[in-house]
């Protein structure tokens, strides 16, 4: 059985995900189906893409965008979970891999961008436990924000990462509030749910209140923040903060 088939509908349910509208064409030859989604919306993400599948593998290549969506009806629709974020945001993600059914998870890789914008955190363990560890080292100047009550105000969160062999390569991530600056960068094992990163944490009010302290600190500091450096590592849903020497962080991180 030879040929395409072209199928325009308005939507298409798959499991628990529902893309709408979704249009593809199929190819079918005598070892080869191949499917070129031409036009496909899931939970507001853009999922245009080609997925062949063989006797011997499988072969994807998927582009992610989504622009302007807000960050917590599209992480329940992904995953069923509530994140206790809010926030509008803009993704770009590029997704190919080859492998059998059990490989493709490890096989897969890319390039991804996310940023969220004018939000606020209410939930999220790993911001926890790093505002928790600013706060008993006392190097905060304030009150540290109360994620369960006020929640986490911040103005964006940028990450910029690249996905090799079930492993999130984290570039560079920023989370910018009126309150501190966060930057990191290493691992997240997204098949092990395990983090490995390293963080730099710019406590805006210590150096503000450091600033109008100190005659002609501006001049010597140079326009640049003064940062705590630490690791996130362990289990993702309850890592472990400890302090980092400023010779473990990495000139490009700096």
């Amino acid at each position: 059985l030879r040929g395409t088939v072209r199928l325009r509908s308005d939507y298409l349910t798959y499991g628990p995900f529902t893309w709408a509208p979704f249009n593809v064409d199929v190819s079918l030859g005598s070892k080869v189906f191949k499917a070129d989604i031409k036009e496909g919306h899931v939970c507001e993400i853009s999922t245009p893409g080609v997925i062949e599948m063989t006797p011997d593998a499988i072969s994807l290549r998927v582009n992610l965008d989504a622009e302007g969506a807000e960050v917590n009806p599209v992480i329940l629709c992904l995953s069923e979970r509530e994140v206790g974020m809010t926030g509008s945001f803009d993704l770009e993600a590029r997704i190919e891999g080859k492998g059998t059914p059990e490989e493709l998870p490890r096989a897969m890789n890319g390039e991804i961008q996310f940023e969220a914008r004018k939000g606020r955190i209410h939930q999220l363990q790993i911001l926890s436990n790093i505002l928790t560890f600013v706060n008993l080292t006392e190097l905060f100047r304030g009150k540290v924000p109360d994620l369960g009550k006020e929640g986490f105000g911040y103005n964006f969160l940028t990450v910029r990462a690249d996905l090799e062999e079930g492993k999130l390569l984290v570039r560079e991530a920023v989370l910018d509030a009126s309150s501190m600056e966060i930057a990191s960068e290493g691992v997240v094992d997204l098949l092990e749910d395990r983090v490995d990163l390293t963080v730099l944490v710019a406590p805006l009010k210590t150096v503000d209140f450091i600033v109008k302290m100190i005659p002609g600190v501006r001049y010597i500091l140079g326009g640049t923040l003064i940062s705590v450096p630490i690791r996130v590592s362990g289990d993702f849903s309850n890592p472990q903060v400890t302090p980092l020497p400023p010779s473990a962080v990495g000139q490009g991180l700096m």
